[in-house]
């Protein structure tokens, strides 16, 4: 089974692919970055049985309903609709945040990531050689600052969240979706999310 991963800002497509070869090994894992032309990207692999979008990645897939579509199943992994709290659509990071983090970018791209990894609950370190540019790390963060989906958009999806997640209110978006299965105990950490044995290929 081929399994083609979507991933959250600023991870390394090798952290994705660690976790997800350790909780499903029987599977083909291919990672793709959410940066510009990431969906070209997914368009030109072959034989796609499953599409997991996690945060960002979550988030890119349901821009791309029609892609989702002609693959098939997909999962969603810390959905959401739109980031933003002043939105009132379940996000928790208010805008002016995300403008501080593009500024931070510029002045300390490695810092600004290590820290918003801390606030986010990720469990791990930057990697000194990242393979993301800071243009493809602003690119993320202004879709995160400016843009959103239609609301109703997660409905189409099977999604999961974690209920202790600091960027994303579960009670929220549990009650606007009852199709998001909350998964107790974890944040907005991959491996928490994968490690609950919740979501199954």
């Amino acid at each position: 089974m081929k399994v083609v991963w979507i991933n959250g800002w600023s991870l390394d497509k090798a952290f994705v692919a660690k976790r997800a070869e350790a909780r499903f090994p029987k599977c083909q894992h291919v990672v793709v970055n959410p940066v510009p032309g990431w969906d070209r990207i997914v368009e030109s692999l072959e034989a796609i049985d499953i599409l997991i979008g996690y945060s960002l990645g979550a988030f890119s897939l349901m821009g791309r309903q029609d892609l989702c579509q002609r693959i098939g199943r997909t999962i969603l992994l810390a959905p959401f609709e739109d980031f933003r709290a002043e939105s009132d659509r379940g996000g928790k990071v208010k805008r002016g945040q995300l403008s501080y983090l593009l500024k931070c970018l510029d002045r300390n791209a490695r810092a600004a990531v290590a820290d918003f990894r801390i606030r986010s609950g990720i469990d791990e370190p930057v990697n000194e050689d990242t393979e993301i540019s800071v243009e493809d790390l602003k690119w993320g963060i202004e879709r995160l600052r400016s843009d959103s989906v239609d609301a109703g958009t997660i409905e189409a999806f099977e999604c999961y969240l974690g209920s202790e997640d600091a960027l994303l209110d579960s009670a929220v978006l549990k009650s606007m979706y009852p199709n998001i299965e909350i998964i107790e105990g974890a944040g907005h950490d991959l491996k928490q999310l994968l490690e609950s044995g919740r979501v199954k290929l």
